[in-house]
Parts: structure tokens; C-alpha cells; sequence
């Protein structure tokens, strides 16, 4: 006896449910509600248009650009949304005239020009005692010596 009280109730669980679903704002009611792209572009470069979805030169999915997000930009005009801006640290503040500051602190990385390191291999064991060149740019004439090598043998 408790089946056939259930299925009814839960009969009309699934009809609310549909209901519910169907009236609910923002859902989609009909093909002609939904805005239609007016072509597809790739996110990295916005010169590739297509006119249907479907894959970049670079394989990522093309977007969609809609008619309120189309504008008439010059050529080189970056768009990005307020949550890159965000990402990113990007600060805006009015053009006004003045003096540049004279000192400019950056953040920088100093490495080894590995395409002008050198090695030497000498046809003996031992070692460099003293080094006359250190640097790249030091003056050298013929004849000098480059380095004094100590060698037990």
C-alpha cells in the first residue's frame, strides 16, 4: 500500500520539478532568445575570424563575439576584461604634465652568457694558480700570459 502512496508523490516531485525549471529566469525558453554570434575569433589573435566555431591555427577553440561586444576599434586595440585587469595589477590615473623622476628602480635577473663561456683543457693534471685576465674586456696584448698553471707531474 505505501508503493502506490509513493509513486504518485513522487510523479508530482518530477512535474514540479519541470515546472520549476521551465519558469526559472535567465533558462532558456527558445532558440530565438539566445543572442547569435556574429563570427568566432582565436583568443590570441583577433585578425582570425571564422564564421562558425571550430579550432585556432594555435588549436585553442575559437570564441564567440557577440554584437554588444563588437566595436569599431582602430587596428591594435587591446580589450581585456575587468578580471585580467585585476590579474594583472593594472593601474589607471589621468595624463597630467611633468617632470619624469631621474632614478628608475626595476627588477632585473643577471645570468652567465653561456655562448661565451670558455674551457680549457690542458694535457696535464693540476690546477690554475693565478689568474692575469679575469674579465671579458680586459686589455690583452701578444705574448701575455692568461693564467699561471701549477702541475705536480
Amino acid at each position: 500500500m505505501n508503493r502506490w502512496m509513493l509513486l504518485p508523490a513522487f510523479l508530482a516531485g518530477v512535474l514540479l520539478m519541470l515546472a520549476w525549471q521551465r519558469w526559472q529566469p535567465g533558462s532558456e525558453g527558445g532558440a530565438g532568445d539566445m543572442a547569435q554570434p556574429l563570427y568566432w575569433v582565436a583568443p590570441m589573435d583577433p585578425n582570425y575570424r571564422r564564421d562558425g566555431p571550430g579550432k585556432s591555427p594555435m588549436g585553442m577553440d575559437l570564441v564567440p563575439v557577440y554584437a554588444e561586444d563588437a566595436q569599431t576599434d582602430s587596428p591594435g586595440t587591446v580589450q581585456i576584461t575587468a578580471e585580467v585587469m585585476h590579474n594583472l595589477g593594472v593601474r589607471t590615473a589621468q595624463v597630467r604634465r611633468g617632470r619624469l623622476p631621474t632614478t628608475l628602480r626595476t627588477v632585473g635577473y643577471v645570468q652567465v652568457d653561456e655562448d661565451r663561456i670558455r674551457h680549457v683543457h690542458t694535457r696535464v693534471e693540476g690546477w690554475i694558480e693565478r689568474l692575469h685576465v679575469r674579465a671579458v674586456g680586459d686589455p690583452v696584448v701578444q705574448g701575455q700570459p692568461l693564467y699561471s698553471l701549477y702541475s705536480p707531474l
